[in-house]
């Protein structure tokens, strides 16, 4: 539930490091998008037959991280090899770990797998400081979100294995997904609303006027910062979890909006600092709403909408802390 001030903001152009950083942002967009189409996947092999997509994963870091490490900055090669090994050890993990995935070794490559995805983030163990520009700063969000569409649906595709949904990665969304997407979005807002309140996190406000394009441009990143994240708590956490409780279970869909809420712990918010338990709370009572949708469309991309129309109806009821007067 983050706020339009915290999504990455587009480079200026001009100077190499801004032409690179341009360029790798290009890149990234490309491939994301490339990852959602079917007839792009059907053309990769699976398996360690298809290791070398893990480095595709590298490609727009790499070139966003070169030109400091060109201009001998400091620390600049260290993060470099940070955000490279984020994005290939996850890729490794699941491609070693054992084909039954109710063995010990598989439960524990996909834990290890998660918390190698999830934790950086969390702990914001990936500077910013890659960035040549000083304006993308979600080069490890970008990261996450490319090498989870390049393990599950190339490398170890859930479709592959038994008993699994889909990552539900794709923008083949139909009207009926729109129409429970934006239903959940509408239940997703009321209980973040209510329960904000009753918890005394925040309070109504008039919302303030906003020029119509900034309304499309808030909404816009609130949907692409939502879909990596969706596509980490729904796509792989909540999926890996029906995969072992079954496709029906409330404890997988009950856990992971939990997992979700912790995950915004650490975020000061609403003039509360960290350990931000209400804001914690609140969150994972969204989550509730966005893993239903995800439940019944199968797809993190009807899920990141439920997400993001959802948060930009808070984010516009909310704009003060409940203790402002």
């Amino acid at each position: 539930m983050d706020d339009a001030d915290e999504f990455p903001k587009i480079p200026e152009t001009g100077g190499r490091g801004h032409a690179m950083e341009a360029t790798a942002a290009m890149i990234w967009t490309l491939l994301f998008l490339a990852y959602s189409s079917s007839t792009f996947l059907s053309e990769f092999s699976r398996g360690w037959a298809a290791a070398w997509t893990a480095f595709l994963v590298i490609v727009p870091v790499t070139i966003a991280g070169t030109p400091k490490v060109l201009e001998r900055r400091p620390g600049a090669v260290l993060n470099l090899i940070c955000y490279m090994a984020y994005g290939l050890v996850p890729s490794f993990i699941q491609l070693m770990q054992h084909a039954d995935i109710t063995s010990l070794s598989s439960e524990i490559a996909d834990l290890v797998t998660v918390l190698i995805i999830w934790l950086p983030l969390e702990l914001k163990l990936l500077s910013e400081e890659l960035s040549a520009t000083g304006k993308v700063t979600a080069w490890g969000l970008l990261t996450a979100a490319l090498n989870i569409v390049n393990i599950f649906s190339v490398l170890r595709p859930f479709s592959t294995i038994p008993n699994a949904r889909d990552l539900g990665y794709t923008f083949k969304v139909s009207i009926p997904d729109i129409l429970v997407a934006l239903v959940c979005a509408m239940v997703h807002a009321f209980v973040g609303m209510v329960t904000a309140t009753v918890i005394r996190f925040a309070r109504f406000t008039r919302p303030s006027r906003l020029k119509p394009e900034r309304e499309v441009l808030t909404l816009l990143g609130m949907y692409m910062s939502g879909l990596a994240e969706e596509l980490l708590f729904r796509g792989v956490i909540q999926n890996m979890l029906e995969q072992r409780l079954g496709q029906d279970s409330l404890i997988a869909l009950i856990v992971a909006s939990v997992a979700y809420g912790v995950a915004h712990l650490r975020k000061p918010k609403q003039g509360f600092s960290a350990p931000n338990i209400r804001y914690a709370v609140v969150t994972a009572s969204c989550g509730i709403f966005c893993g239903l949708a995800w439940r019944i469309t199968g797809k993190v991309t009807a899920s990141a909408v439920t997400h993001a129309v959802g948060d930009y109806l808070i984010w516009r009821a909310f704009l003060r802390k409940s203790n402002e007067t």
